[in-house]
């Protein structure tokens, strides 16, 4: 996919975002949710909404981090609903080009991975294969 998109860190790799998608990105404490799914982090309050947070570490199966300095929460809308993903980092906005299939300048030697919201929230937990596209890893 040609196009704009949200660079962030889960890790040691880079994942991108389409940037249609991203509402903002807020630093935010998250108010815990009891027997909520492990891999929703709880929820926040944006502009009088109530929205979930996904900890994108349990839902790619990455272990655990206490909420760092530079932990963010990317909100994103889906379908009809918003909901904020809580990433170890936002790096920049980047272009992509399929033609090119490079990664984005800033960061050469870590691979990309675009992320597709269909896969975040599919039903399936064990489905990441939409989700983690590899674009330009050949400097993994």
């Amino acid at each position: 996919m040609t196009g704009k998109y949200v660079s962030f860190v889960l890790g040691d790799v880079n994942y991108c975002i389409a940037v249609e998608n991203v509402q903002q990105i807020l630093r935010q404490d998250v108010l815990d949710t009891p027997k909520a799914h492990p891999s929703i982090k709880g929820v926040i309050s944006l502009r009088g909404e109530v929205i979930p947070v996904v900890d994108m570490r349990a839902r790619l199966g990455l272990p655990a981090e206490t909420m760092g300095r530079k932990r963010r929460i990317i909100v994103v809308e889906y379908g009809r609903n918003t909901y904020g993903l809580l990433v170890d980092g936002v790096r920049d906005i980047v272009e992509l080009d399929d033609a090119k299939d490079n990664p984005p300048a800033s960061e050469p030697e870590r691979p990309v991975r675009i992320l597709e919201l269909s896969g975040i929230f599919s039903a399936d937990k064990g489905n990441t294969g939409r989700m983690d596209r590899v674009k330009g890893t050949s400097r993994e």
